[in-house]
């Protein structure tokens, strides 16, 4: 295609060089006409066809010579070009001798050297980074914000949009105000624009698709671009809900472990003073001395229950799997609180099938369990009342339940009771006081085991705790 073009152009180049030529020297002949003799015209008159040809001759000579002198520079610009558009960027032009051709020539050699400089830029490279970086930001578990120095807004990734309920696409370029109307985060882009370098900040936000409440942690930046000029801000939107619940509930633990320390260790501390009086009577001193055994006992309980618990739910409690005797565990757990049952004026007794397996699991931990449960039903049940402890084998299952007629749970304490400290509110037909500890206790032994702890309950009717264990081969 090139070779075609040069083709015509070294065509018409010669044609206009020749007719121009020939122009010239006719009106060279012409002009002599007027200053020569008679003679001379009279014989150039004669001669006129052969003068003709040799001005045709000589104008094609000339013509030939003159488009040899122009075509040659013409020619190197054209291939030298062709190179640089097949990006040999190494190529140079040099100098034709030309003005006006070394004007092409010197455009022709800048434009060479800077697409060489766009080449080695590397634009894929540019492109792929873009991407990975879009693609790391949008996937990010944090939601992402960035705006301009005018806060309007550039990037939001998809946990941003989800948080707030708009897209980039509708947001793009728009002010940070008319998409966000959480007063700490417009404060935190302001502050970072006045001045500040980074920052941070909590708030909490209730989500429309669950209306629950929520806490994050934003904080931002300034972006600075290669010249060190402030160019905008982002800022990451983190969630730590479960965080900020988790130390609210380490507070709350440790004022209930305060308070249910300070109530035994004040009546230690009372009675232990009164004690001191010389002039106490003997039937004082053991009731004193009583008081501060059973305060101590009940501190000691207290403090061996969150001890295990804490164990437990760190590890450090190996779980002891083996085959054991469910029956005979539970005749004995009743033997040792029939006394207990038979102050309360409560019936204490035991059902099952007609045949029932060994049980496989931790035999002391499984003990602890059905403790716990079995005080509990005494504990908060009238007098005059019953409580059963029933084992039924179904399939290659044994379930274990504890059944009292007593005051009952209330409906929305159910979901509750399984919490460290917690306690429903006392009722006008019982005084009893629990640690807040045992049930706590019982679902994390019984997690250990795999087995889910089930309850039903209706206030003033009574409650029934169960659970299946595993039988052994």
């Amino acid at each position: 295609m090139s070779l075609n073009r040069n083709i015509k152009f070294n065509t018409l180049t010669f044609i206009q060089t020749w007719i121009i030529t020939l122009f010239f020297l006719v009106l060279v002949t012409l002009l002599s006409l007027y200053l020569i003799n008679v003679k001379l015209i009279v014989f150039i008159q004669n001669h006129f066809i052969a003068l003709g040809i040799s001005n045709i001759v000589l104008s094609l000579l000339f013509s030939y010579l003159y488009l040899i002198i122009l075509s040659q520079p013409i020619n190197k610009l054209i291939v030298n070009s062709t190179e640089i558009a097949r990006g040999n960027f190494q190529n140079n032009i040099s100098s034709t001798g030309n003005q006006y051709l070394d004007k092409i020539q010197k455009m022709f050699n800048y434009m060479a050297i800077e697409m060489k400089r766009i080449k080695n830029i590397d634009l894929s490279g540019i492109i792929n980074s873009r991407n990975k970086i879009e693609a790391i930001l949008r996937n990010i578990v944090d939601g992402v914000i960035v705006t301009d120095t005018q806060y309007r807004i550039l990037m939001v990734n998809t946990v941003a949009e989800s948080l707030f309920g708009f897209t980039e696409k509708k947001a793009f370029n728009k002010n940070l105000k008319e998409f966000i109307n959480v007063k700490q985060i417009l404060n935190l882009f302001k502050s970072i624009r006045d001045g500040k370098q980074t920052d941070e900040i909590t708030f909490d936000l209730r989500i429309k698709k669950n209306t629950t409440r929520k806490y994050f942690q934003a904080s931002a930046s300034r972006i600075y671009s290669e010249e060190n000029e402030f160019i905008g801000i982002v800022s990451v939107i983190r969630d730590i809900t479960k965080e900020y619940i988790a130390d609210k509930m380490k507070s709350e633990l440790v004022t209930m472990v305060a308070h249910e320390l300070k109530s035994p260790l004040t009546s230690i501390y009372g009675f232990s003073d009164l004690l001191r009086d010389l002039n106490v009577r003997n039937s004082k001193v053991k009731e004193y001395s009583n008081i501060i055994l059973n305060e101590t006992s009940r501190l000691v309980k207290l403090v061996n229950k969150f001890l295990d618990l804490s164990k437990l739910e760190e590890g450090k409690i190996q779980i002891q799997i083996h085959p054991f005797n469910i029956d005979q565990l539970v005749d004995k757990i009743i033997n040792t609180y029939m006394s207990f049952a038979q102050s309360k004026n409560i019936e204490l007794r035991k059902t099952c099938s007609s045949h029932i397996c060994f049980a496989y699991g931790d035999q002391q931990l499984i003990e602890q369990v059905i403790q716990n449960l079995l005080s509990n039903a005494i504990k908060y049940s009238p007098s005059g009342s019953n409580v059963n402890i029933d084992l039924q084998q179904k399939n290659n299952g044994i379930k274990i339940s504890v059944i009292d007629n007593g005051y009952g749970i209330p409906e929305d304490s159910i979901n509750k009771i399984f919490r460290k400290f917690y306690r429903v509110n006392k009722t006008e037909e019982t005084s009893e006081n629990g640690s807040g500890l045992g049930l706590a206790l019982t679902k994390e032994i019984l997690d250990q085991h795999n087995a889910k702890l089930n309850v039903s309950s209706k206030l003033g009717s009574g409650s029934v705790f169960s659970f299946t264990l595993q039988c052994s081969d």
